[in-house]
């Protein structure tokens, strides 16, 4: 009876641990992140192009119409596929890919990281040195309510900046001409978080009773997230900068004519969340499977526990009373 006793309690100590493993499968590492490693997204990059152009002189000193992954190019309303590759607390690594083509990418859960700025500034020359990524944006964020909170938030600094460089151009007098214009709007419901920036700020610098130089400023943007997974269903993003330079000329036979240069460096980038494209190889059940992995893998692992456990106790049970009946049938023939 006390071997039957202590196998019982040997059972109930290994059934034990066998449900923390499982409550562990069914349980996972707690992220700001509703998405799973394994899987996929579809996106087309519908528009994407930068330039630095001088219309008046009808050519483009540089101009880079679509996109690259890796060194290789390739043309507007093509699909990349996104798939995720690791979740590791607050921060996201993922794949992008058109064929056997990919290039990996991280990014932390929320929106406050620096490659939102392009959201909201103007570019300058210095992006207009090679093609655009597919994306200008990460394409996934953590879900949780911080994290919308710091989407919702990238514009603050930026329009205090731009208010500030407004009031101290209207108040110079070497400024005229000085416009600005700002709008900004983020809304939430229960399937999505969008944020809509737009701006406009000019002005003219007067160098000269002759010669002054006009400086315009703009930016559209509009970006929007899936709030419940926290991936991307689209963006847009317009940026210009332009400067026109005019100058009082003299010839003697001719006269006073304005001489006009403009510079224009320009970024635009629409990416729209798509369907898997037809022959893209991936099942239903493949889906399924790959977003459930984990699960699965953690499961069976608990299930060989109880599989062990079980057949090991039922031994031990039968070895022990074994042993108790040859023990009891010697004392018996000890009393004869």
């Amino acid at each position: 009876m006390i071997h039957l006793k202590k196998s019982i309690k040997t059972l109930i100590t290994l059934f034990v641990i066998s449900l923390t493993f499982a409550s562990l499968s069914i349980y996972p590492v707690m992220s700001s992140f509703n998405v799973q490693v394994g899987e996929e997204y579809y996106f087309e990059v519908e528009k994407s192009s930068v330039g630095y152009y001088i219309p008046n002189a009808g050519k483009s000193i540089k101009e880079y119409s679509g996109f690259k992954i890796n060194e290789e190019n390739y043309d507007a309303e093509e699909i990349v596929k996104v798939r995720v590759t690791e979740i590791n607390g607050e921060s996201i690594s993922w794949e992008t890919s058109i064929g056997d083509n990919s290039v990996s990418d991280n990014a932390l859960a929320t929106a406050d990281s620096s490659e939102f700025d392009i959201v909201i500034y103007t570019p300058d020359y210095s992006v207009v040195n090679n093609y655009l990524d597919p994306f200008l944006i990460q394409p996934i964020l953590g879900n949780n309510a911080t994290n919308w909170d710091s989407f919702e938030s990238i514009y603050g600094s930026f329009y205090a900046k731009l208010y500030t460089e407004y009031a101290i151009k209207l108040a110079n007098p070497s400024y005229s001409d000085v416009t600005f214009y700002y709008y900004h709007t983020y809304n939430e419901n229960s399937t999505v978080a969008e944020f809509i920036f737009e701006y406009f700020l000019a002005y003219t610098r007067v160098y000269s009773a002759d010669w002054h130089v006009s400086y315009f400023f703009e930016t559209e943007s509009r970006v929007g997230y899936d709030i419940e997974t926290g991936v991307l269903i689209h963006y847009n993003i317009d940026n210009s900068y332009q400067i026109v330079e005019e100058e009082l000329v003299t010839i003697p036979t001719w006269g006073d004519f304005i001489s006009s240069t403009c510079e224009t460096v320009h970024l635009h980038s629409t990416v729209s969340r798509t369907d898997a494209p037809i022959g893209s190889g991936k099942s239903p059940f493949a889906e399924f499977m790959a977003e459930n992995m984990w699960y699965f893998i953690e499961g069976a692992f608990a299930l060989c526990l109880i599989g062990i456990t079980i057949p090991t106790t039922i031994v031990l049970t039968n070895r022990n009373g074994t042993t108790s009946k040859k023990t009891t049938s010697k004392k018996k023939k000890t009393k004869k």
